[in-house]
C-alpha cells in the first residue's frame, strides 16, 4: 500500500504583480522610457510577451542579457 501524495495549489496573490506595473506605469507617464519589454509568467507555467518595439535593438538585447544574468545569480542563491 503506497502513500498517495496530494499537490496543493497555493493562492496566487497579484498584489504584488499590480503594484509593479502601477510602478512602472507612472514611470511611463513621466517619459522616463522609449521602449519596453516584458515577460509575463502566468500561474500555469505558460507565459506571455510583450513590447513596445526597440528604438535600438542591440541596446536592448544587451539590457536583456543583463536581466537575464541577474535571474541566473538570484537563481542559484
Amino acid at each position: 500500500m503506497g502513500v498517495e501524495l496530494l499537490k496543493i495549489a497555493a493562492k496566487f496573490d497579484p498584489r504584488g504583480v499590480v503594484a509593479g506595473l502601477e510602478e512602472l506605469l507612472e514611470r511611463a507617464k513621466a517619459g522616463e522610457f522609449d521602449s519596453f519589454v516584458a515577460v509575463c509568467l502566468r500561474p500555469d507555467g505558460s507565459f506571455l510577451s510583450q513590447s513596445s518595439g526597440c528604438k535600438n535593438s542591440l541596446e536592448m538585447i544587451g539590457a536583456l542579457y543583463s536581466v537575464q544574468h541577474d535571474l541566473v545569480v538570484l537563481s542559484e542563491r
